[in-house]
């Protein structure tokens, strides 16, 4: 065998006990030692009842490396990596099945800088060391500490707001029975302590690896119920619900309704160029009008750049931009160490509702009106490559520009879309945009779907 499984395109992940086990972690926490050169490594994982046994094993594997391990115990993604830079360490490790169903498990592996290990060269290196190469047996192991980093941590991300600017707000958040929950509780006691007048209304708070309301998925429909309801039954401000390692927060406002995240990433646009002089904010392809108007006439600069963590974290290092937003609901923050967030956008959200006297809902229909998008859609074709080039041919003599950025960007006079690619790559993700023109942006999505349809 010279592959494993759970070694997907970007991740590794897989059913517990069938792509990925004990044995395989164990291995992985030599081959990421080793690939590494590590002295000290971080390692986190999330509530799911496979985690811990994993964390042995993988710790077992890293100790005997020669190195050094820091165990900050249950946690999110962007605690570990919070804790990878104030730690000094070499890397980290985090054990977390995302949004899947309880049965899955995975891994995220960050180097020093925090940028994420997840391309196919460093996956092959990995898959090989694990299969074919025998771990080491060390003259001296590894020692294991136990470090918690919520405190500070949570200092952090409140250093993003200023505090004392925040009215009362009423605020729905859905924890999903993920990691979420912890950080909530610890907000929450920041809150009371620094006379914070958020008050939030929890649900399914308690991290529980069992999972009891499903997958802790918030794009699943019985999920986004649950947040929306209870916003409307408490009258709340807005609603938040969060995925199982929080890596990504959703958004609904008063009226129950979830906000697209392409609004969210132009709110928070909005916030860093009223803060900052000539701020530069990197965004994906998607969508774009929105971000790039706003930003520009708050006199900042917009970078384009490919939908991903390595692609958007890379160019705002290069360009020293102070955030990097997607459409796809995941936020970077220079001060947050080039990482990813899921807590410093809606604490920044709450900010600029209190500054401006607005609600969430004033402040997205606003840009619904003046931005009106389709929605993505996702198609699964079989024949992607050919259905793009017939579309680009179709359309080539009226438009602007052209674009291959993640799949095809065309541009029009007063309309634009991009047909995405994800993995696998038999899926392709429509998004339709215009300024002003809700009735265009219909006509042209029906145009499109109609040629997609028929592949």
């Amino acid at each position: 065998m010279d592959t494993l499984t759970c070694f997907q395109s970007s991740q590794i992940s897989g059913i517990v006990h069938k792509d990925i086990d004990e044995h395989i972690a164990y291995r992985l926490g030599v081959a990421v030692a080793t690939y590494l050169d590590a002295k000290c490594l971080v390692v986190g994982g999330d509530n799911r009842l496979s985690t811990p046994s994993l964390k042995l094993a993988l710790v077992k594997g890293i100790k005997n490396c020669g190195c050094n391990v820091i165990d900050i115990g249950v946690c999110g993604t962007e605690e570990l990596t919070f804790a990878n830079t104030v730690s000094q360490a070499d890397g980290g490790i985090m054990i977390t099945g995302g949004s899947q169903p309880k049965v899955f498990n995975g891994f995220k592996i960050v180097d020093q800088k925090n940028q994420f290990i997840c391309q196919k060269k460093h996956f092959d290196i990995l898959q090989q060391s694990i299969l074919h190469h025998e771990p080491p047996i060390p003259k001296k192991a590894g020692k294991l500490v136990y470090q918690n980093y919520i405190k500070s941590y949570v200092q952090q991300i409140l250093s993003f707001i200023q505090t004392d600017t925040i009215k009362p707000l009423r605020i729905v958040v859905n924890a999903g029975n993920g990691m979420a929950g912890n950080v909530i509780n610890a907000l929450e006691s920041a809150f009371l302590a620094q006379q914070i007048p958020i008050q939030l209304i929890k649900l399914n708070n308690q991290p529980d690896g069992e999972f009891p309301h499903g997958a802790p998925n918030p794009e699943l429909a019985h999920h986004q119920h649950k947040t929306s309801d209870a916003v409307k039954r408490h009258h709340a401000d807005l609603g938040l619900a969060w995925d199982g390692d929080f890596s990504r927060c959703f958004f609904f406002d008063a009226q129950g309704n979830l906000v697209e995240h392409y609004y969210i990433v132009a709110l928070l646009a909005q916030q860093f160029a009223t803060k900052q002089l000539a701020p530069k904010i990197v965004h994906d392809s998607r969508l774009m009008w929105n971000t790039v108007d706003t930003v520009s006439k708050l006199g900042g600069e917009t970078i384009e750049c490919h939908t991903g963590q390595m692609p958007m974290t890379r160019v705002m290092r290069q360009e020293h931009a102070v955030y990097a937003g997607a459409t796809d609901a995941h936020h970077y923050f220079k001060d947050f160490f080039y990482c990813e967030s899921s807590m410093i956008p809606w604490l920044m959200v709450c900010e600029l509702i209190s500054t401006t006297n607005s609600s969430l809902s004033d402040l997205i229909n606003q840009q619904m009106l003046a931005y009106p998008t389709s929605g993505e859609i996702d198609s699964k074709i079989t024949q992607p490559k050919t259905l793009l080039s017939d579309i680009e041919q179709q359309l080539a003599a009226q438009a602007l520009e052209i674009k291959h950025t993640d799949g095809l960007m065309m541009s029009f006079r007063n309309w634009r879309f991009s047909l995405c690619q994800s993995s696998p790559h038999s899926s392709l993700k429509l998004n339709v945009e215009s300024r002003g023109d809700v009735a265009l942006v219909q006509q042209q999505t029906n145009y499109l779907m109609q040629i997609i349809q028929a592949y």
